[in-house]
């Protein structure tokens, strides 16, 4: 009588994240963080069958299939992280019942009734969606930063625009209604030079009664025409936000440092950082002054891409390191989470989901809410920009990498990453 070879159900867990891409695979523990990258063929081929729908990361395999050297090795990764279940096929003849995870990414903030860009209607929860507004109140400034037209398209910061419109105090006023009606947490405000801008006491007052925070971002050049009354007087749920964008000496700290830790208790700083030597000032910087709340930038000015591919592009020990969870995971194949829900308003009345795109439409013709419903259906938006470029589509860790940047977008690069 013939020997029936022995056969086990091979099921993977649930919170265990599997990516495939020609030969290559990942394997990764969304608990622990642990992860497995291996590039051959037959572990492309069982991983293949393993994440079939219709397999849901469960599949039979013989005792002979088990024993090849690649096979074994996968098994025996994966058994260490506790990532495998083998349940020998004599004790359960019937599939283990198993959900494999999946992205259920709907929308379920918006009922469509008709297309809102063929003049129909929609309805949205729209509280808690959007996360927050960077609010330009000027496009005036005294100072003549070198980058000043290249720093706000990488980070939220001020800048000089050819417009010197200030938004009308009326205006802002209504703008920050809508806002609160929106449930928007956040507001944010830039200029310009906000110290310049003509309604700058009417809006101050206006705002102690807002109950959300409210942050003021500020180029550290600007304090020095300024600064030390408003201060006095910011309500609990102020913050500040000094940015140092040309950093040259420590001196220029030593000033303005102390100064504002004395006044106010929510000031943070950030210190852009271009190169190798700004950043050593700023490593001294943070030593001088332990107590500090402050953020470290990288600032691309179309010079220094090996300072980049030194220090902020992902290697293969970078990717190693990412811990995300499968929410995350999920999520980033449908929506970019670093730019999802934050809009940028200018002080012409241009609204943005992101600088370097065009504009949604203008707070001036048309309502906030109106314009926030029009980009959620907008396929082109920033906010559904994900690592779905050819590039990245190929990769297995597409969906495990970061979001991408505005740093991909400004070094015309198809992914930050050297892999």
């Amino acid at each position: 009588m013939k020997k029936v070879e022995k056969k086990f159900w091979m099921l993977i867990p649930s919170y265990c994240y599997i990516s495939v891409k020609e030969t290559n695979v990942l394997f990764y523990n969304t608990i622990s963080f642990k992860s497995f990258f291996y590039n051959d063929a037959k572990i492309a081929d069982l991983t293949r069958k393993l994440v079939n729908n219709q397999n849901s990361y469960c599949v039979i395999i013989s005792h002979q299939e088990k024993s090849d050297v690649s096979i074994k090795k996968l098994i025996e990764d994966l058994q260490n992280a506790h990532m495998i279940d083998l349940i020998d096929f004599e004790h359960i003849h019937s599939k283990p019942y198993h959900l494999m995870p999946n992205a259920f990414f709907e929308k379920t903030f918006i009922t469509e009734k008709v297309d809102i860009i063929g003049e129909g209607e929609a309805t949205f929860d729209l509280p808690g969606l959007i996360k927050s507004i960077n609010i330009q109140l000027t496009g005036n400034c005294r100072l003549t930063c070198t980058h000043c037209q290249q720093y706000y398209k990488q980070i939220p910061h001020c800048h000089k625009t050819k417009h010197s419109n200030d938004l009308n105090i009326d205006l802002m006023k209504s703008i920050i209604d809508q806002v609160d009606g929106l449930g928007i947490a956040e507001i944010t405000f830039s200029g310009g030079d906000i110290f310049s801008y003509e309604y700058f006491d009417a809006l101050w007052n206006y705002l102690k009664v807002i109950n959300k925070k409210i942050v003021f971002k500020v180029n550290s050049k600007q304090l020095k025409f300024g600064f030390e009354e408003w201060f006095l007087s910011a309500s609990e749920n102020f913050e500040f936000e000094i940015v140092f964008s040309e950093i040259k000496n420590k001196e220029e700290f030593k000033k303005i440092i102390p100064c504002l830790n004395k006044k106010i208790n929510n000031v943070k700083f950030e210190f852009l950082v271009a190169d190798e030597v700004s950043g050593k000032i700023v490593d001294e910087v943070v030593e001088y002054f332990p107590e500090i709340n402050y953020k470290i930038i990288p600032f691309f000015n179309g010079k220094n891409i090996r300072f980049f591919e030194d220090y902020v592009f992902l290697n293969q020990e970078d990717l190693n390191e990412i811990k995300v969870t499968m929410r995350e995971i999920l999520v980033s194949r449908e929506i970019n989470k670093l730019y999802f829900g934050k809009l940028f308003l200018l002080s012409n009345g241009d609204l943005f989901s992101n600088l370097n795109f065009n504009p949604i439409g203008n707070v001036l013709t048309t309502s906030l809410g109106h314009l926030i419903k029009k980009e959620l259906f907008n396929k082109t938006s920033s906010w559904y920009l994900t690592r779905s470029s050819e590039r990245c589509r190929c990769c297995v860790y597409e969906n495990v990498c970061p979001p991408i940047s505005n740093y991909e977008i400004i070094t015309d690069r198809e992914t930050a990453c050297l892999v």
